[in-house]
């Protein structure tokens, strides 16, 4: 190493060290130093929102004024053939970068973050910072078809997890600074704390609210809200009317509008993954899938150019009234299409925005159809805006959120009764059709659910591995029963896995096997384990979690399950008093912690 490198890392090292030792000395309580980070999490999210929301102006200059001023063409016919190659360029400036970091800095990353935060250590590489804010930057400049609100969370939550690190946090207080994290991200995109707050609270920490947490992502959002008024003046980026509403029989519509918001947010999510699914399928390497999804996105484009980027001008022409009736249906269907090929195929944003752009269409289409059925009683805007906080309850599943990002971004009173029938009703529906959050469907393929709170979260965290008996007494099976009668009496189990010749398992023998035969007469020697033994076997993997292991003693009444491995080969046992233990342990861990 170079001396002058080794000399700055010298002073960087005695500068952080020094740090520490200065504020143990100034003797901050445990909240009140989470407090002070929260607030300094919110300036620099702020900061990098703005530098984000910058970058992103000037690509879609780039993009979309500057190239077709040097090509000299309009968007009208054949200039807007120019349209098909804008994302394919937009896919190589990215590709070097996403080829090499892929995971920090392609697709959807929200659910990876996910699962970071909730089942691991929640430390962020900070390079996810600059890497996210370029590769979406491009992306929805060149007419990538996402959000921009996701990679700002991810961004905040990086911001949060590096103030953890250097000031060595871990556990419970480094997955509050990450949220912290997230809801300065969110606060300072739509200009929006309360709704910050609850995206970090409903999404992040999964509802888990305690006041120890509360606080410092509430001072996270408001400072990055201050901030984000101070450099851009409260500048709004799509511009929402008055809300209106003639008669309180509209309340009806409101719910028939959440309850088809349900419906498609379903379709919104199915169709999503399963067109990302097909190109995870895609047997190429992913800067091929990258162009294969830019060559699509083009195509969809060139004859609906209101799917390029983020669509907040379109979401303004249909406020206006502007945009048709046929238009306004198709791009709901589009809007999934294209926003699932430009993620599925690598580009990097978010499904936050889209699922605004397609409420907002749904709610428009809505009011529509329901104005011709009863003329001049209806105003379309605000059934849009109804929209819009229905489809991000129910894809999001964050009722939440959505009820206080609409308030805030009104100002109005009035809409939060409407919005709050809508959003509950939607919600309601994604839950009786069992259809998992945008957000959380690649957690649940993983085995992960999150139906019983916090309780399962943590018995998910800890796995059969760390708790299973490897050295246990096995049986072979062609072991007679008089010699089995030996080891019983000399084990300390009340269980015991069968094994044939192979060392696979084949059965296991309890208690309750040894009683049918423990009185027969002269079957001491005529009688084997296989015989006795039962071989409508329920086993335990040995990767799997605690949960799915204690689900699997509520089958059969035993005290012990056999751990096998991928080929079915003994790999230990495991009790339900060891896990209760485990579980146990880990509650009074994460209580030292929090104290």
């Amino acid at each position: 190493m170079p001396h002058s490198k080794r000399t700055y890392l010298k002073i960087l090292g005695k500068g952080h060290m020094g740090l520490l030792k200065l504020i143990e000395r100034i003797n901050l309580n445990d909240n009140t130093f989470l407090i002070l980070m929260a607030a300094g999490i919110g300036v620099f999210s702020a900061l990098c929102n703005a530098f984000f929301r910058i970058s992103i102006t000037a690509m879609e200059k780039l993009f979309f004024e500057d190239i077709f001023h040097y090509f000299g063409v309009s968007y009208d016919f054949p200039g807007r053939l120019l349209l098909f190659f804008i994302p394919i360029i937009g896919a190589l400036i990215i590709m070097p970068v996403i080829i090499r970091y892929p995971k920090e800095s392609s697709g959807y990353g929200l659910p990876g973050l996910l699962e970071n935060v909730i089942f691991k250590n929640a430390v962020i590489a900070p390079k996810t910072i600059l890497l996210r804010t370029f590769t979406t930057s491009v992306t929805l400049g060149s007419g990538g078809s996402a959000g921009r609100e996701g990679p700002i969370v991810a961004i905040g939550a990086a911001i949060g997890s590096a103030f953890g690190q250097l000031f060595r946090i871990s556990g419970n207080r480094m997955r509050i600074l990450v949220a912290c994290g997230a809801a300065g991200g969110i606060s300072a995109a739509f200009d929006a704390p309360i709704a910050g707050a609850m995206f970090a609270l409903e999404i992040m920490l999964l509802g888990n609210l305690a006041v120890y947490s509360f606080s410092p992502i509430v001072i996270s959002a408001g400072v990055a809200t201050v901030t984000t008024r101070a450099i851009f003046e409260k500048e709004v980026e799509f511009f929402l009317p008055a809300f209106t509403m003639v008669s309180l029989q509209e309340f009806y519509l409101y719910c028939l509008l959440g309850l088809v918001a349900g419906l498609v947010a379903v379709g919104y999510i199915r169709l999503y993954y399963h067109i990302t699914d097909r190109f995870e399928r895609l047997n190429v390497h992913i800067g091929v899938r990258l162009l294969i999804g830019a060559a699509l996105l083009g195509a969809i484009g060139v004859a609906f150019p209101q799917v390029f980027g983020i669509g907040y001008k379109w979401m303004n022409e249909a406020l206006m009234g502007h945009i048709p009736l046929y238009l306004m249906l198709s791009l709901v269907l589009l809007k999934i299409v294209a926003t699932a090929v430009t993620l599925g195929s690598g580009f990097s944003g978010g499904v936050f925005g889209p699922s605004l752009f397609i409420g907002l269409m749904l709610g428009g289409s809505f009011a529509s159809i329901a104005n011709m059925l009863l003329p001049g009683t209806i105003d379309m805007p605000s059934y849009a805006m109804v929209g819009m906080g229905a489809m991000v309850a129910a894809a999001s599943q964050a009722p939440l959120t959505a009820i206080f990002l609409l308030f805030e971004m009104t100002g109005d009173f009035n809409i939060v009764l409407p919005t709050m029938f809508a959003c509950m009703i939607s919600v309601s529906l994604m839950k009786i059709l069992k259809q998992d959050s945008i957000d959380m469907v690649p957690l649940t393929r993983k085995g992960y659910r999150f139906s019983g709170g916090k309780d399962v979260t943590i018995m998910q965290r800890l796995s059969v591995r760390d708790v299973e008996t490897r050295n246990c007494d096995a049986i072979p099976e062609s072991l007679p029963f008089r010699q089995i009668q030996m080891l019983i009496a000399k084990s300390a189990q009340m269980d015991f896995p069968v094994l044939n010749h192979q060392g696979q398992l084949v059965g296991i023998i309890s208690f309750q096997d040894i009683r049918k035969v423990i009185f027969e007469e002269g079957l001491d020697d005529l009688i084997v384990a296989r015989d006795i033994a039962s071989t409508d076997l329920i086993t335990v993997h040995v990767n799997d979690n605690l949960q799915d292991a204690l689900e699997k003693f509520t089958i059969r009444d035993f005290d012990h399950l056999p751990v096998v491995d991928d080929e079915g080969m003994l790999h230990g046992m495991i009790s339900r008093q060891k896990i209760l233990q485990a579980y146990n342990n880990e509650v009074q861990r994460i209580a030292l912690q929090e104290g």
